[in-house]
């Protein structure tokens, strides 16, 4: 995807200087690096979520069988 963009902006303007093919491509390298972390972080939070989800499920179970055995109210 990022390589596809680049030959992209090569053709798109002819008349390019290097500094500002080099400032592009390092914002492109950037974006992707933002891109990645957010669908890493993306895949942990889902991952804490189900954590969650299950130790809440644990703690309701745990407070059912306290209220069968009437040890809560």
């Amino acid at each position: 995807m990022l390589q596809k963009e680049i030959n992209r902006l090569r053709r798109s303007r002819e008349a390019v200087s290097r500094g500002e093919f080099r400032e592009v491509v390092k914002s492109l390298h950037q974006i992707q690096d933002n891109t990645d972390a957010v669908a890493k972080h993306t895949v942990d939070l889902a991952t804490q979520l189900t954590r969650l989800a299950q130790l809440q499920a644990e703690v309701d179970e745990m407070k059912r069988a306290l209220k069968r055995a009437r040890l809560l109210d």
